[in-house]
Parts: C-alpha cells; sequence; structure tokens
C-alpha cells in the first residue's frame, strides 16, 4: 500500500522587499553585538499566522479549498515592524524577533478567521493566543540564544517602515540541509467586510 506524501505547510503574511531589508539590518545590528544564535536568511521571513505541521498531501489539499475564498475579517492591517522580544520572555530564549504595531487587531481577526476554517476541516485550534511577529533568529542547542543582555535600547526599540497587508499565503516548506525552502500555493486576498 502506498503511503501518502507529507507535506509541511503554514499559512502567512509575505513581507515587501524594503520590510525585509530593514529586519535584515535590524539582525545584523543584533548580531555585532554579540548574540548568538541560527539566524532566518531574509527571504524566509514572514509573520506566521497558524503552522500546520506536516499533514497528508489531501489534508493540504483540504487547507487549501477551505482557503479558497477572500476573508472578510476587517480589510487591510496596516503593520510597522517595531521592537524585539523573545520567546519565553524570560530564562533560555528559544526565539528572537521583531513585534509589531499598528492594526494588529485585525490581522488578529485574520488569524481567528483562519483557525475557524480549519477547524473546519478538521484541525483543532490553536491553544495559545495569537502573537504577531517576525522571527529573526532561533536558539542553537539546549542553552538558548547567547548575548540578548548586550543589545541596547536603541536596538531594543527600532522601528522599520510601514506595510499593509491585502493577502494571506498558504505555503508549503521544504526542508534542506542549507535551510527551508518556501513555496507558495495558494493566496487568500483579504477584502473589507460587506
Amino acid at each position: 500500500m502506498d503511503r501518502e506524501r507529507l507535506i509541511r505547510g503554514f499559512v502567512a503574511v509575505e513581507l515587501p522587499a524594503e520590510v525585509r531589508a530593514f529586519l535584515a539590518g535590524l539582525a545584523e545590528r543584533v548580531r555585532s553585538q554579540g548574540v548568538r544564535a541560527r539566524w532566518v536568511s531574509p527571504d524566509r521571513m514572514h509573520i506566521t499566522l497558524r503552522f500546520l505541521g506536516e499533514i497528508q498531501a489531501s489534508r493540504f489539499e483540504a487547507v487549501r479549498a477551505a482557503l479558497a475564498r477572500p476573508i472578510t475579517a476587517g480589510g487591510h492591517p496596516e503593520l510597522v515592524p517595531a521592537g524585539i522580544g523573545t520567546f519565553p520572555p524570560r530564562g533560555r530564549a528559544r526565539v528572537l524577533w521583531a513585534g509589531l504595531r499598528g492594526d494588529t487587531p485585525v490581522l488578529g481577526r485574520c488569524a481567528l478567521e483562519v483557525e475557524d476554517r480549519l477547524e473546519s476541516v478538521g484541525f483543532p485550534r490553536e491553544p495559545r493566543p495569537f502573537r504577531p511577529h517576525i522571527t529573526l533568529a532561533r536558539a542553537r542547542g539546549p542553552g538558548g540564544i547567547t548575548g540578548l543582555d548586550r543589545i541596547g535600547s536603541e536596538i531594543r526599540a527600532a522601528q522599520g517602515p510601514g506595510f499593509r497587508v491585502t493577502r494571506l499565503t498558504l505555503f508549503e516548506s521544504r526542508l534542506h540541509p542549507q535551510g527551508p525552502e518556501y513555496l507558495p500555493r495558494a493566496t487568500v486576498p483579504l477584502v473589507p467586510c460587506p
């Protein structure tokens, strides 16, 4: 019996080139302070709304079908990358992220709409609240990200260019030794409420 192919996937907001350029510069400023971590390549930076994990190809197609209609959760959120933080916020940091300001409640409603649609095709709801962020780096090992205490207040408060979110993207993620490859498989337009 043939086993169905597994697809690793997630739903995210793609970032404009100027935002990725700002984040690349911000990551370099943090790295230059002696912070040791595994850095995310700027071309792979995004805002995850829902990570799907590895699922069967048929379930991935069900997700694509569930996301076929536009999302009417409040229009096009205007966002600004602003500030940095970590998960967890205290103790051994596993993730270093850039925060977001602006229409984050609208983005949160989009994430809830995605959750609703995924639940309709058999995905349990994400138990953690949606915390919009852009991952800059991850820990290299169990000791966490080191050197974070060296980051000055100017870097911690850095603010980038604003951008408008007009769509979400369903990605397939293929893992390779040199890092993941993100392949867009469907887009979901965001439209104002009728």
